[in-house]
């Protein structure tokens, strides 16, 4: 996810990538800000209003105004996905402050034309190894995307230097929370376990709306604590979210490869 954008939105108007820098606003300054990713298909941000409304709840989490409302951020991802030819790709949109000593809240966004996981295995599984470190589920950034998380950039980093997808997070009490980019999911028979918010983990978008359809297809959801034995003793761990949708650790079964494709290769909600 470290290729350049192909358009950029900021300050109500379209640039050019390489025009940021003459906008007096640095647009990753000292951590100070939240974000959202989604995914582009055809032409259109998959569940873009829960996007808008989790930045609103972060920034009103964090004491941040928000510049735009719904039918701006709206146009700005219409307007960036045509110029940035991403009908297939991502947008990621900030909400940044523009320095530490002011209050004042920049709504930026950038669009990119490829998602950045095109080449994962998807039949037979990605890996993951397990965080060296804790986070406690008061921490304030815990459950949001900020542009602090470097704690997770690297964590991920590492694992990927070892050959895994992502590194998976425990809280104080031992209790396996999600990846570093990545909710969690456990599926044992016919239940479908993910661990519950309270213990410390983003309330991901794919993550509400794999709970909200898989009773179609025979599944009970339960948002319990997971500990990293239960890996051991279930038919199937994967992960998701708003790029990859669903990716399973180890070789996929039938039930999940189709939950994948029902859920996932049909029309969206915007």
């Amino acid at each position: 996810m470290s290729s350049a954008p192909s358009a950029l939105f900021l300050d109500g108007r379209l640039l050019r990538p390489d025009q940021s820098s003459n906008r007096g606003i640095h647009l990753n300054p000292f951590g100070q800000g939240i974000y959202e990713t989604m995914r582009v298909r055809k032409g259109r941000a998959s569940f873009a209003k829960k996007h808008f409304q989790r930045m609103l709840e972060s920034a009103a989490h964090f004491g941040m105004g928000c510049p735009v409302d719904w039918n701006t951020f709206q146009d700005a991802l219409d307007q960036l996905i045509l110029a940035g030819k991403a009908q297939e790709g991502w947008i990621r949109a900030v909400l940044s402050l523009e320095s530490p000593s002011t209050e004042h809240t920049v709504f930026w966004a950038s669009a990119f034309p490829q998602i950045p996981y095109q080449n994962l295995p998807w039949e037979d599984g990605i890996s993951v190894d397990f965080a060296s470190f804790v986070r406690d589920p008061s921490d304030p950034s815990v459950g949001h995307k900020t542009l602090s998380s470097w704690n997770l950039h690297w964590t991920r980093k590492r694992a990927r230097e070892r050959g895994h997808f992502d590194s998976l997070l425990r809280n104080l009490h031992g209790h396996l929370t999600e990846g570093c980019v990545s909710n969690l999911f456990l599926l044992r028979g016919r239940e479908l376990v993910t661990p519950p918010l309270s213990d410390g983990l983003l309330p991901g978008i794919t993550r509400a709306f794999i709970l909200e359809h898989s009773p179609a297809f025979g599944l009970e959801c339960s948002e319990i604590s997971i500990r990293k034995e239960d890996l051991e003793q279930c038919d199937q761990v994967f992960l998701s979210n708003s790029l990859i949708d669903i990716v399973t650790v180890g070789p996929s079964i039938p039930l999940i490869r189709r939950l994948r494709q029902e859920l996932f290769e049909t029309p969206l909600p915007t």
